[in-house]
């Protein structure tokens, strides 16, 4: 298939996004594994000095689901910040001259997908994502570089696919 290089438009992540992308997770997984070495031992500490003093049960019980809770929202902001990874560098939208493109290279994301340009309806600002509402679907994606060249050609396809119709 031979293309002009104007029918063609990929975008990802700059370079510099998915750096600071793997640094915060680098940053996520460290902090998590100090908190668990330090629960860890703070729990067998605990343990020892609760055998040995006369603790209610229902305060040992509160220690023991706060260190627990503790854990489990590190452990989330881990899978957090390991989602975002995945995101940015996995994301490449393609604006071809009769569609918009959305995928993820490293993993099915929700929202990905192809919608024809005559489909658009509006493209929305979310809380953390793009999304391109159609009249059958809508396809999502985070802030990639050169965003409003981007904006600018799913315009362009949209005023196209009108004029042909």
């Amino acid at each position: 298939m031979k293309t002009k290089s104007d029918d063609l438009a990929v975008f990802t992540h700059s370079v510099i996004h998915r750096t600071v992308a793997f640094f915060i997770v680098g940053l996520a997984v460290f902090f998590y594994l100090k908190q668990f070495k330090f629960v860890s031992r703070f729990y067998r500490d605990f343990l020892s000095q609760a055998q040995n003093s006369m603790h209610s049960p229902a305060y040992i019980l509160a220690v023991k689901t706060s260190l627990i809770l503790g854990l489990i929202a590190g452990f989330l902001v881990v899978c957090l910040t390991i989602y975002t990874l995945v995101d940015v560098w996995g994301l490449k939208i393609v604006v071809t001259e009769c569609s918009v493109i959305v995928l993820n290279t490293l993993l099915p994301f929700p929202g990905t997908g192809e919608m024809p340009c005559c489909e658009i309806v509006e493209v929305r600002r979310g809380t953390f994502r793009f999304h391109l509402a159609g009249e059958k679907s809508v396809l999502s994606f985070s802030g990639v570089d050169r965003i409003d060249r981007l904006f600018f050609l799913i315009s362009e396809c949209k005023r196209r696919s009108r004029s042909k119709a």
